[in-house]
């Protein structure tokens, strides 16, 4: 079920007449749906239209290709891409920065969240282990 939504989320999100902005987020939502029911190397493919969108869209799509390369054993390209994340995401990383997080702040939270999650299963205990 999660796999059909998303698909369609992603079509109306491409459909002519849509916004610009729009085919990111729809990207980004079936990256998502393609990495949690385990099709890691379908969401690489798809996360790469996700990376074009604004801050916060490229920031989760970032860290969900850094999973789906850890889930497809490519540590070296996951770590890479957790730092992209963590660029993307950097005017929310730094304590009393006091950025401007605008209308869009539960995007960025989003992005955020995301970026923790691939944190935590990048810089897992066992993956670094001698």
């Amino acid at each position: 079920a999660l796999d059909s939504l998303a698909a369609e989320l992603a079509e109306r999100t491409s459909a002519p007449g849509s916004p610009d902005w729009f085919a990111p987020w729809g990207a980004l939502c079936r990256g998502m749906a393609d990495y949690r029911t385990g099709k890691h190397q379908e969401a690489m493919h798809t996360l790469v239209a996700a990376q074009k969108g604004n801050a916060a869209c490229k920031g989760a799509a970032w860290a969900y290709s850094a999973m789906a390369s850890f889930q497809l054993g490519d540590v070296d390209t996951a770590r890479k891409h957790l730092e992209r994340s963590r660029a993307a995401n950097e005017p929310i990383l730094v304590p009393g920065q006091g950025a401007d997080l605008g209308s869009s702040w539960h995007d960025r939270m989003f992005a955020l969240l995301a970026l923790k999650e691939a944190e935590t299963l990048i810089n897992s205990e066992d993956v670094n282990r001698p």
